[in-house]
């Protein structure tokens, strides 16, 4: 169970963040106004058992930062020493909108069947080095994915078009094809003749 496994912070360079947790949950990190060298320079870290070792997990965030341009990297990883990203793919990473605007991320990934059935024992990590000035973070889940990481089924294909509405009918054109009388165009004018069906 996460929820009781503390959150820890990482600091390459020592007093560059701040952090608070609201008793409601979620949590305020203060961070230079600076853009870090590398992503892993300020981080938030929890420790985390996966007990089904070849299932398939989503880890999201919902957060907000103050400095435009900010971004986070996401994801669960092997801790050390080689720190190898669960499931082999990368890290994600995304941008927030700044100006307090909060966005929505996550990081999915499979776990291959571990020797013995064991249990992944790794982190969840958040890498803050590119985040600017203050990030609030509402919240962070770690599930397991409903859809096995199948990619998400394209949108239906809209409906066909109707056939474009015809403002006259021209000479040899039946002025009731599209269910209603259509005035005719220009210098024809409407004549009844002869049916020979």
């Amino acid at each position: 169970d996460s929820a009781s496994v503390p959150w820890r912070t990482f600091e390459y360079a020592a007093g560059t963040q701040s952090i608070s947790f609201a008793a409601a949950g979620g949590a305020r990190i203060t961070l230079p106004s600076a853009a870090r060298a590398e992503w892993w320079h300020n981080q938030l870290l929890q420790n985390v058992q996966l007990d089904e070792p070849s299932g398939a997990y989503e880890l999201c965030v919902r957060a907000s930062a103050t400095g435009a341009g900010s971004q986070v990297q996401i994801s669960v990883d092997a801790d050390a020493p080689t720190f190898a990203v669960a499931g082999g793919g990368a890290r994600l990473q995304y941008s927030l909108a700044g100006g307090g605007a909060v966005m929505d991320a996550c990081f999915y990934f499979a776990l291959g069947a571990a020797a013995g059935g064991a249990p992944f024992s790794g982190r969840i990590v958040l890498d803050l080095g590119k985040v600017t000035g203050e990030l609030s973070i509402c919240q962070i889940s770690l599930r397991a994915a409903c859809d096995e990481l199948d990619p998400p089924s394209p949108p239906p294909a809209p409906p066909p078009s109707p056939p474009p509405t015809v403002a006259c009918t021209a000479l040899s054109d039946d002025p009731w094809a599209q269910g209603h009388n259509v005035q005719c165009c220009g210098q024809l004018r409407f004549c009844l003749g002869d049916w020979g069906g």
